[in-house]
């Protein structure tokens, strides 16, 4: 199977994407994981607000792991969905042309 770079460049984008559409899967009041379907984006809630020496990237933490999974996933999703699509439009149009 050749890897379609647009296809997997959407596949990472929408992976991208479900952290800020969809809820957050867990919670323990304290880490709050977002990703679907395996979370891989965790921010910590601290207590205290964030300090002049520090930036709000120090409270994000960002597993690689499920994330390539997730874009692998999707992107199989994508094109099984697409590849069915093709040829559905590909039966349809050898239909017509032998009426």
């Amino acid at each position: 199977m050749k890897i379609k770079r647009n296809l997997l460049a959407t596949s990472a984008a929408v992976t991208m994407c479900s952290v800020f559409l969809l809820p957050y899967s867990s919670s323990d009041g304290f880490r709050f994981n977002f990703g679907y379907p395996f979370p891989y984006f965790t921010t910590y809630d601290w207590p205290s607000p964030i300090a002049a020496n520090e930036i709000l990237l120090m409270r994000v933490s960002i597993d690689l792991f499920p994330f390539l999974i997730n874009v692998i996933l999707i992107y199989l999703v994508m094109h099984l969905i697409l590849s069915g699509i093709n040829k559905l439009r590909s039966s349809l149009s050898s239909e017509k042309t032998r009426n």
